[in-house]
């Protein structure tokens, strides 16, 4: 969660997608999937079971514990990412220099980007903001962008894949404008709305969430989700676009 969204003063009449998603944990109050509260699925662990349970793909994962006592022989593994378990934070790859000592962690397999994997070494994200079990955009989040992952491009689609790039207010240097860098294929832009809805229909058809999927040669996957989407570049979308506005504005029936 960046300083930046932390110091606004958000109000639910002038930025209701961002006070709602800042204030997630009251409007998940009270709300269960299969007699377990739907917050409980915000761990990366429970988000895991609950998807593969729901016949959606996901990475394979090899271990879970702290990171001191994860055995050498699975470090040593090829095309691995090393997860925080709990919180926002980047993926690791097994030679990370940042120390995760302390850390309870999820060592799992890391999805091929489906074009030009040895070129895009770090997976595009697929972050798909679902309104009430619907998909109303995906941002593709491109982290391989400049060689600090700190400098990532990106491209806003809605569910029908067409590229709608000037709602996010970026400059041009950080937009992806070749779709075929991000959509493999209809069919393949089509199951990734599906697994999201589906996901969004089951567990999430009453509140807002933000599904974050990978894309491989076979399709989807499924990484992780969030009720409370922060990042430094995309602050101003989340506080001024009309769509997540009205689409929050409907969620709480205050239109």
């Amino acid at each position: 969660m960046t300083k930046q969204y932390n110091s606004k003063n958000y109000t639910i009449e002038g930025n209701p997608f961002a006070y709602y998603k800042r204030h997630w944990h009251d409007y998940y109050k009270n709300k269960f999937y299969q007699s377990k509260l739907i917050s409980s699925y915000v761990s990366k662990i429970q988000n895991k079971e609950l998807v593969k349970n729901l016949g959606i793909r996901i990475p394979e994962t090899y271990y879970c514990g702290r990171f001191e006592d994860c055995p050498g022989y699975i470090k040593k593994k090829k095309n691995i990412i090393i997860k925080k378990q709990c919180g926002a934070g980047g993926s690791y790859k097994a030679d990370i220099k940042k120390d995760l000592r302390g850390f309870n962690v999820i060592v799992e397999e890391c999805i091929r980007h489906f074009i030009k994997p040895e070129k895009f070494i770090i997976p595009f994200d697929y972050k798909i903001y679902m309104f009430k079990g619907r998909a109303v955009y995906v941002l593709v989040y491109n982290r391989n962008y400049q060689s600090n992952p700190r400098k990532p491009s990106f491209m806003l689609l809605d569910r029908m894949g067409n590229e709608v790039n000037n709602r996010l207010g970026l400059p041009t240097h950080r937009l992806m404008k070749d779709k075929k860098k991000v959509i493999p294929s209809k069919e393949m832009w089509n199951k990734l709305i599906q697994d999201a809805e589906h996901i969004g229909n089951t567990v999430f058809g009453e509140v807002f969430v933000r599904l974050d999927f990978y894309m491989d040669k076979v399709g989807p996957v499924f990484g992780e989700l969030s009720p409370n989407p922060c990042g430094t570049f995309v602050v101003k979308f989340h506080e001024k676009d009309e769509v997540l506005n009205h689409e929050t504005r409907k969620l709480l029936a205050i239109i």
